[in-house]
């Protein structure tokens, strides 16, 4: 298996503010889970510490994108029919 290395701009301190240096590392799979609240709640887990990671270090241009082209990648779950 061959290791990917994505590197991003991350966003400009404001002030006196200090914006640290971030690392992600995605690797293996998720475990088997005893039911459907526990898997839930490691997905929560995983989603909320991605999220505040990217939120917290992200240039707002690169987040406001990224986060068009997730909503694109699920458009079809908002997609309304009509008759």
């Amino acid at each position: 298996m061959s290791e990917k290395i994505l590197v991003i701009s991350k966003a400009e301190p404001i002030a006196d503010q200090q914006i640290d240096d971030v690392k992600i590392v995605i690797t293996g799979c998720p475990p088997n889970f005893a039911d459907l609240k526990e898997q839930g709640l490691f997905y929560d887990n995983d989603a909320e510490d991605l999220a505040e990671k990217l939120i917290n270090s992200l240039p707002g241009g690169t987040l406001d994108r990224l986060t068009a082209k997730l909503l694109m990648h699920k458009a079809s779950l908002f997609r309304v029919l009509g008759n």
